[in-house]
């Protein structure tokens, strides 16, 4: 992981088969969740969400991380 000059950071790497297969699904999971709620922004007195697709799915790995995050630390604290 690298951290640009302008405040973000990149990652790179590789992931092979069954976690690399289980990664893209639960991102594939989330990004869906997201369009959703996306979606039913643009209702009647909501506030439209115009992210990019790009930033969809930066915002799900995100998402993916805390949530993996919070349960490991429930596990830890069972």
């Amino acid at each position: 992981m690298t951290h640009d000059g302008d405040g973000m950071s990149t990652m790179k790497g590789r992931i092979g088969g069954d976690s690399g297969a289980a990664l893209l699904h639960a991102l594939g999971n989330i990004t869906a969740e997201l369009t959703a709620e996306d979606m039913r922004s643009f209702l009647p007195g909501r506030t439209p969400n115009r992210r990019t697709e790009e930033q969809r799915e930066a915002d799900a790995f995100i998402l993916l991380a805390d949530r993996v995050d919070k349960a490991l630390t429930a596990w830890r604290n069972r």
